[in-house]
């Protein structure tokens, strides 16, 4: 492999809307990220679609993530490979504010992207915030002109087509879902507390705060599972409510209860948050399936909401209850039991069901809602 003299060239800072509107109200945490960048790269330009108080730097005004990296690409060097195979040229990247930016990582990741002269190297382990995405040119001009195009996800499909530094570092935090780079009023909360408790923390000290006080990330429910309906007609042999007391089945979820629980998050915990009707029972059979399910979906707090479903229902029965839901469609999917697409697996598993069925059903919610947002239990 060819070794050449190449540096970082610029730095990206791209922020979404809902990162912009926290800054706007508290801009605080930013002099940590920046004083941290300055240190790293003293004499890079740096461009952002964000204008930053007190920091000096080139305003790129784009809503567009795709079309921020693309005009980002067009701002750098010349290759100075002269090897028409290789352009050398990468920059440094950061979706977001990264307060806790990580100085020693960043350069280890940084070396390791000019020595190996990768076209695109970031960390799977370590929490947003951490340390920046490294990105060639060459990574750039692949991509596809979609806007619509979530980048990384499309390096993740076609990893086998770029020379790609996967960076890991211990402690692995991912089981705790860590965000650090402000990009919910949840991720601020928890990052400016972390400082609080150390001002010069470093990356291997966080684990052992999150142990002491898991209060600090602890903060809200993100996440609420809701048994809409107590009971399900079908019998599959490996349901475990062969092995409970019926004697409860057939009954639901009040609409007064699903209000006092709305109330309660938007009160005590005023944060992003999902639910799933989940549970044993088949949330469809509710009598106020979808009055529920608009109560929900109304909430702007809401991410998404999850409808674990056996789907056996008829096709009739379910287009009513979904009626009034397609204003919703971005916030709702479905998780549909379905462990078998062999007819004769089928009948042995879901006896009251026909699979020809269920899948007219699929295509049924999958042309309402998108395949994307239809996925199946196995």
């Amino acid at each position: 492999m060819k070794k050449f003299n190449h540096k970082n060239s610029l730095i990206g800072i791209f922020l979404n809307q809902t990162q912009k509107e926290i800054l706007l109200n508290n801009n605080s945490l930013s002099k940590f990220f920046f004083d941290k960048i300055q240190f790293i790269y003293p004499i890079l330009k740096i461009y952002s679609n964000f204008k930053f108080k007190d920091i000096e730097l080139t305003l790129i005004d784009e809503k567009n993530e795709i079309v921020f990296l693309k005009k980002i690409s067009e701002l750098l060097p010349n290759s100075i490979s002269n090897d028409k195979d290789i352009d050398e040229v990468y920059f440094s990247y950061f979706n977001g504010v990264y307060p806790l930016l990580s100085i020693p990582l960043t350069k280890e990741l940084d070396e390791r992207h000019q020595n190996f002269l990768s076209q695109y190297s970031y960390s799977e382990n370590l929490p947003s915030g951490i340390i920046p995405k490294f990105i060639s040119r060459e990574f750039i001009q692949s991509l596809p002109n979609d806007e619509n195009l979530n980048f990384h996800d499309y390096l993740i499909k076609n990893i086998n087509h770029f020379d790609v530094e996967i960076f890991f570092k211990e402690p692995d935090l991912r089981q705790y879902r860590l965000d650090f780079s402000l990009a919910s009023h949840e991720s601020f909360i928890l990052t400016e507390s972390l400082i609080q408790k150390k001002y010069n923390l470093e990356y291997e000290d966080i684990l052992n705060l999150l142990k002491k006080d898991p209060n600090l990330f602890r903060i809200s429910p993100f996440y609420l599972e809701i048994e809409l309906y107590r009971g399900c007609e079908n019998t599959c042999t490996f349901c475990p409510r062969q092995f409970q007391k019926l004697e409860n089945d057939f009954s639901g979820i009040e609409i007064s209860t699903i209000d006092k629980l709305v109330s309660s998050m938007n009160t005590d915990f005023p944060f992003k948050y999902t639910v799933c009707f989940g549970g044993l029972g088949e949330p469809f059979l509710h009598k106020n399936f979808n009055k529920i399910s608009e109560i929900f979906l109304k909430e702007e707090n809401l991410k998404e909401l999850i409808v674990e479903t056996s789907l056996y229902p008829e096709l009739e029965f379910i287009k009513e209850k979904i009626s009034n839901l397609e204003t919703f469609k971005n916030k709702l999917c479905f998780i549909i039991n379905l462990s078998t697409i062999t007819e004769s697996s089928y009948k042995k598993i879901y006896s009251k069901s026909i699979l020809s069925e269920q899948l007219k059903k699929i295509d049924f919610l999958a042309e309402i809602f998108g395949k994307s947002q239809i996925h199946v239990q196995m």
